[in-house]
């Protein structure tokens, strides 16, 4: 939960800091300038690099229940190969 609160806080940061509409930015960052382009190139690595860790996390435990041959409740993910690559691809698709 420290992870997902880190980097929400951290986007919110960025955000605030690119500034929009009525707020004008702390940073002085212009609307379409390359500066707010570079903050959101800067968030998006940030978004694909945080869903990476995740998802080497979310493998790595399925790994370690495989070898202490856990018992898994009917529903849930086992986060296999496959499953780390198709639920995070419908999770974006789906917004």
């Amino acid at each position: 939960i420290i992870a997902l609160c880190s980097m929400f806080l951290i986007i919110l940061f960025l955000n605030i800091m690119v500034g929009g509409g009525v707020f004008r930015s702390p940073w002085h960052i212009g609307c379409g300038s390359f500066e707010f382009w570079g903050v959101h190139v800067i968030m998006a690595f940030f978004l694909l690099a945080s869903a990476w860790a995740a998802q080497t996390y979310l493998m790595a435990q399925h790994e370690i229940k495989q070898l202490v041959l856990f018992d898994y409740v009917h529903g849930d993910i086992q986060w296999d190969k496959r499953a780390g690559i198709v639920y995070p691809l419908i999770f974006g698709a789906a917004g």
